[in-house]
């Protein structure tokens, strides 16, 4: 414990706010249980995913109930390539979908998305990270839609360019692999997402630790 005796009263809001910052830049204990959290979330997310995949996919586990009503891969799927096919007529490419995976691009072939193009893993690495901090619920809520939706978006704009890529016969974005680009793009704004969200929310970062009297005038 650190005693400091002061009667300044600037002084003293200086000092706790140096050792504020201080023992939440050397208090291991909340980034172990941080990262603890954020990798059991993650795992987690990933668990439900992998089983939920499990469920759809025919052979095997396959529930037709799940797959009919349940199943959200196809949706995110769907919804995908719904807005890239809106994207891309916006600068004349006209499509239509042949099923929840394929995309018949008017003299450009046709576009297979698997569900490992959904961007379920990246979805629950941020899913996992805006949840694990102990920032109020409704702050968390909002940052992890806020993320989920910009991931969702890039993966759009992605599959809007391979559509007019398709159309066109640009042949340089035609032979870039799409899938590591898009990983890529995705975990930059990850990453920027993670700034933003700390820079915003640092005063309420481990809020909930117990607060030690520090100070005495």
């Amino acid at each position: 414990m650190i005693l400091f005796l002061t009667r300044n009263p600037s002084a003293q809001l200086m000092i706790r706010k140096i050792n504020s910052y201080a023992l939440k830049l050397f208090d291991v204990s909340y980034s172990v249980k941080f990262l603890l959290r954020m990798v059991g979330l993650y795992l987690l997310f990933r668990l439900i995913n992998w089983s939920w995949i499990g469920l759809i996919a025919p052979g095997g586990l396959y529930s037709a109930f799940a797959d009919n009503y349940l199943n959200y891969v196809s949706f995110i799927k769907v919804s995908v390539l719904q807005t890239a096919r809106l994207m891309a007529n916006i600068f004349g490419v006209s499509s239509h979908l042949v099923s929840t995976s394929v995309i018949k691009v008017e003299g450009g072939g046709e576009l297979y998305m698997a569900w490992a193009c959904c961007g379920l893993e990246l979805m629950s690495f941020w899913a996992a990270f805006a949840l694990a901090d102990t920032t109020p619920l409704r702050t968390k809520l909002k940052w992890c839609l806020g993320g989920l939706f910009s991931i969702w978006l890039i993966n759009c704009v992605r599959v809007s360019l391979i559509m007019i890529a398709q159309k066109n016969k640009w042949q340089n974005l035609q032979m870039m692999t799409h899938h590591d680009t898009f990983n890529i793009a995705a975990y930059a704004l990850i990453i920027f997402l993670m700034f933003i969200y700390y820079k915003k929310n640092k005063k309420q970062f481990g809020e909930q630790h117990s607060k030690p009297q520090l100070f005495s005038a």
